[in-house]
């Protein structure tokens, strides 16, 4: 029986094995990793007879990455659910202080559903018809562009009152050109109404209506721009294609040469996409496209909807393709891989969303034109937006700080009662809308498995081949050795629980779906 002052091995540790009888060792809850030999891990696993075998040292450096507890309970679950009520609770503070003070908003989205494309993959589809919408709209003098522009005053007003001189505003889609006459009104009406006030354009489109009068404008108001392409002209044109079912490549190149022609000194030098079929990636095709000017490049494959198996091989062919294109002319780069790698060489951190647009931070505001609807997050998490007529036609209605709340709270309940048993929790935390849970709070699996992949490999790319001394956990009764070259493993082998997970062995089986095998740089 456990008394308050023995040594406990969590029951949220988990093992990685990295080969050469090194393990990394991390909590699920908090996924920063610490690497002991085998002789060690045997030692925490017998625990807590075996705890004079650590030194003071080794014992501190295990409680803080959350290995091991004193006392007669394991806190950590609990732990972790306390930071994300903390959140919960902070964010309703900043709320209160927010509105008893009147802040402003720090940067708007303008974004809309519709899109002259029809990506099979795509959560913002609206299809041709609100084409034909902007256009009616727009001859009879657009009432709804009446409304837009008082919420561009509502926000730039407020940030004025508060002695500011600029902010941010962005276009997002669907395919945010369809409204582009909406979209000129808005440039020039800022221009004119506050022409000491500073605004940061920024646009997200496929460039498919990039005109050359379009990407004069554009250049004319200092407008940055993010372009979508899927990876190459084969691939692009399988998935990224008209409605009617014709390709889209050469028009969106098109595109991208008025905008560069135009703005020289915003040329475009990367591009965004998804994959859609990971199996058919040609790398030298991929290459090809640094004869359009790119360098680099963010390439999502896509699970949505998609079983657990391709969950698993998309992560691997990601984390792949970053790793043998780094160097090259043009490289792919994945921030969120990037994230997962500094998480876990940092210190233990509790939750924290992946990014603002889950936050609920109140700084970033979003308006869809085509539905009339507000939101303080992502532009794709529509349960938690609110229509303007609901909100009075002010921005500032609490009513939608009450909508933003609720959702932001019913994530964290899928979390703590659907994600508990998993072995990357900590790291993903619901993830992004695309990933663990979508965005209505169900879980995805496929994005469950490509979040546990996902890790895998940074846990490789980090430590595989390449442990240090000052990685390993010393301070035991025998000292760790040298590491040696790692040796390949099977997917039943890569990742163990140490503790009482509810993860079992079977399921890591299912999440790969083939062979794993540790990352290796093409030569």
């Amino acid at each position: 029986m456990p008394t308050a002052s023995s040594y406990q091995l969590s029951r949220h540790a988990a093992t990685q094995s990295l080969g050469a009888d090194h393990y990394a060792v991390w909590n699920t809850f908090f996924p920063s990793v610490v690497i002991v030999d085998d002789h060690s891990l045997q030692l925490l696993r017998d625990l807590p007879t075996s705890i004079s075998a650590f030194d003071r040292n080794a014992r501190r450096r295990l409680m803080r990455h959350r290995i091991i507890y004193r006392g007669s309970g394991d806190p950590y679950e609990k732990e972790f659910f306390a930071t994300a009520d903390a959140a919960l609770r902070k964010a309703a503070e900043e709320a209160e202080e927010f509105y008893g003070h009147r802040r402003p908003y720090v940067a708007l989205t303008i974004a809309n559903s519709g899109c002259n494309l029809g990506c099979s993959y795509c959560v913002s589809y609206a299809g041709d018809s609100f084409r034909t919408d902007a256009t009616r709209t727009a001859e009879k003098g657009d009432t709804r562009g009446d409304i837009i522009l008082s919420v561009v005053d509502q926000f730039i007003r407020r940030r004025v009152e508060h002695g500011e001189s600029g902010a941010r505003i962005a276009f997002n889609g669907g395919e945010i050109l369809l409204r582009w006459p909406l979209i000129r009104r808005v440039l020039h009406h800022v221009r004119e109404s506050y022409p000491d006030f500073e605004v940061l354009y920024g646009m997200n489109t496929n460039a498919t209506l990039l005109s050359e009068d379009i990407a004069r404008e554009l250049s004319e108001f200092g407008v940055a721009i993010d372009v979508s392409v899927d990876g190459y002209k084969e691939l692009h044109d399988s998935s990224r294609i008209y409605h009617g079912g014709a390709p889209s490549f050469d028009r969106v190149m098109e595109g991208v040469a008025h905008y560069n022609e135009r703005s020289p000194s915003r040329r475009l030098t990367a591009f965004q996409g998804t994959i859609e079929d990971i199996d058919n990636f040609d790398a030298a095709k991929f290459a090809e496209m640094a004869n359009f000017g790119f360098s680099s490049a963010r390439l999502a494959p896509n699970i949505l909807d998609a079983p657990p198996t391709k969950g698993a091989l998309a992560a691997t062919w990601e984390a792949q393709a970053v790793l043998n294109t780094q160097g090259q002319s043009i490289s792919l780069q994945n921030t969120y891989l990037q994230k997962v790698l500094k998480k876990m060489r940092g210190r233990p951190k509790g939750f924290s969303p992946h990014c603002n647009g889950l936050s609920g931070n109140l700084r970033f505001l979003t308006l869809n034109v085509d539905s009339l609807q507000l939101s303080q997050m992502c532009s794709f998490v529509s349960p938690a937006s609110m229509s303007l007529s609901d909100l009075d036609y002010d921005i500032y209605n609490r009513k939608l700080w009450n909508e933003t709340y609720s959702y932001m709270k019913e994530r964290i309940d899928m979390l703590r009662h659907q994600c508990a048993g998993c072995n990357v929790l900590g790291l993903c935390q619901g993830a992004c809308v695309y990933n663990g849970l979508d965005l209505d709070n169900r879980l995805n699996p496929a994005g469950c498995s490509y979040q546990r992949t996902t890790w895998r490999h940074a846990v490789d790319l980090s430590f595989l081949g390449h442990i240090r001394p000052e990685t390993v956990v010393e301070g035991v009764e025998r000292a760790s050795t040298a590491a040696a070259p790692a040796e390949s493993r099977a997917a039943g082998s890569c990742c163990s629980d140490m503790g009482a997970s509810t993860t079992t062995e079977a399921e890591r089986r299912t999440d790969d779906g083939r062979t794993y095998l540790p990352l290796q740089p093409v030569s």
